[in-house]
């Protein structure tokens, strides 16, 4: 055979290979990561669309370790989008997992050393470079799942049964409110009518007190006006029985001395001396009389009858400068006398009269918590306990949980608790999830964290066959979450959806069972 020949033969053969890999290669590329519908429809095509529709390219960039669409979906066989648009159920790696259900792993768990997959498929490139090595675990995982299923099909079975007593009653529980509701209201009309009837007599007593308290005012001033006259009356009285009295001691005491000097000069020696003695023990008498009289005077006064006007010595009688302030303190103790007998008598005179106005008083009590009762009932009877008010039988309900040092408790249209710090209180009934279309109770408002939010607490109800709370968790500061499993969460689509699940779960043992064979 000659060079040219072999030449030929040998670009033939390479072309012949080169077609044969461009035509295999793409498929093996596209296939891996990838729902076998979507899958199939790739199989023949030259380009791959992806951001919504609007990004096209060569069939040839698919899964070849490169991020070429925003939205990820070019690479589900690799982890080169490894975060891009995960949030979807649709992105992401497809596991067949044969002989189990098929799930969808994140592109960053691609080839990560952990088999999350279990048909391993998730970790084709560790294998092949001598790492991990992944065992075929779906048959176990089937038959784990396929426990689950019955578990969960016989709870929400159960679930159903339950519901349906309970919904039994849940009209039965609103009439109950709403009958309570007009109860009160017609317990409220006839309070206020009673109020009302209450209302003029209570006027008039008010009226009453005024036009007293108004008398009492313009008496006191009168006693003020007569006190004040009396005041400067005596102190008028008081400053000419000064002046006179001086003038009386001046003349008597200038008498004394020209006697006394007279005296002395027809006196001896012996005769002075007895003579001043005598007038001592003689002052001292008069002195000690005096005060005596003023003390009997004091202990024997009618105090009934006090006055005021009292008059001063006679005239002759000693006096001085101490005598005058004696008299004016006891004066001033006369009209105090008299201001306590006055005060007395005020005292032991009649109250004002408020018999109708506590009677008005007492009712006004009476329609304030009438008032409290029917804004607590109109809150109930507004709330939203969910479709066909599928909760109403958990409004007086509480549920509590012990999870590692903590006891939490939920009241579903109350309050919830961790201990006893307050995680907020839920207002506004129940909330569907946009996500999962599940029944949420959201508790807001709760005690004030440390340098943070108020707490808050999201309620979501699970199927079960009877209440329990569950899985509380903190994903976010202060901000807590838990699962309330009760049979008003189940239905008859749940039942269905679940025995669904576990029919295709049986086919898919039963066909690993037979590739098996």
């Amino acid at each position: 055979m000659s060079i040219a020949r072999v030449l030929v033969s040998f670009i033939a053969l390479c072309a012949s290979a080169s077609s044969s890999f461009a035509k295999t290669e793409p498929s093996h590329v596209i296939l891996r990561g990838f729902d076998p519908a979507q899958a199939s429809a790739l199989r023949d095509a030259t380009t791959f669309t992806c951001d919504s529709g609007t990004r096209t390219i060569a069939i040839t960039s698919v899964n070849d370790d490169y991020c070429d669409c925003d939205d990820g979906t070019d690479e589900p066989g690799t982890s080169a989008c490894a975060g891009a648009g995960e949030a979807a159920t649709t992105k992401g790696m497809y596991c067949v997992n044969r002989g189990s259900t098929p799930t969808r792993v994140p592109s960053s768990r691609v080839n990560d050393g952990v088999c999350d997959c279990c048909d391993g498929s998730d970790e084709y490139d560790t294998a092949q470079n001598g790492g991990v090595v992944c065992e075929n675990t779906c048959t176990k995982a089937a038959k784990a799942r396929r426990a689950e299923l019955v578990n969960a099909l016989s709870t929400a079975r159960r679930g159903v049964k339950a519901k349906a007593k309970a919904s039994r009653y849940a009209k039965d529980d609103r009439r109950t409110m709403e009958t309570e509701l007009q109860d009160l209201q017609g317990q409220m009309d006839k309070a206020q009518s009673a109020l009302e009837v209450l209302r003029a007599p209570k006027e008039q007593e008010e009226a009453l007190e005024r036009e007293m308290r108004e008398k009492e005012r313009l008496l006191e001033e009168k006693r003020a006006e007569e006190t004040k006259s009396t005041e400067e009356e005596e102190k008028e009285k008081e400053a000419n029985t000064d002046g006179d009295a001086r003038d009386d001691d001046g003349a008597r005491d200038g008498a004394r001395e020209n006697d006394a000097a007279e005296d002395a000069a027809e006196e001896t020696a012996e005769e002075r001396g007895k003579r001043i003695a005598g007038q001592w023990i003689s002052d001292e008498s008069e002195s000690t009389r005096v005060d005596n009289e003023d003390d009997d005077y004091d202990d024997h006064e009618d105090e009934d009858n006090v006055v005021l006007d009292d008059p001063m010595p006679a005239e002759g009688t000693k006096t001085s400068k101490f005598s005058a302030l004696f008299a004016r303190a006891k004066r001033a103790l006369q009209r105090a006398r008299l201001a306590k007998k006055d005060a007395d008598a005020g005292a032991a005179s009649p109250a004002f009269p408020t018999t109708h106005r506590d009677a008005f008083d007492k009712q006004q009590r009476a329609v304030e918590a009438l008032q409290t009762q029917i804004d607590q009932v109109r809150a109930s009877v507004n709330r939203n306990y969910g479709p066909d008010d599928v909760l109403i039988s958990l409004r007086q309900q509480c549920y509590e949980v012990k999870i590692e040092k903590y006891v939490y408790k939920a009241c579903p249209f109350g309050e919830a608790h961790q201990d006893s710090v307050r995680l907020g209180t839920n207002t506004d009934g129940v909330e569907i999830s946009p996500l999962t279309g599940d029944m949420m109770l959201k508790f807001t408002n709760g005690a004030t964290c440390w340098n943070g939010p108020n707490r808050s607490l999201s309620l979501t109800l699970k199927c079960g066959d009877r209440e329990a709370l569950a899985d509380v968790e903190e994903p976010s500061r202060c901000e807590y979450s838990a699962t309330l499993f009760t049979p008003q969460a189940c239905d008859e689509s749940a039942v269905a959806a679940l025995d669904a699940e576990l029919s295709t779960l049986d086919r898919i043992i039963a066909g690993a069972g037979r590739d098996e064979l």
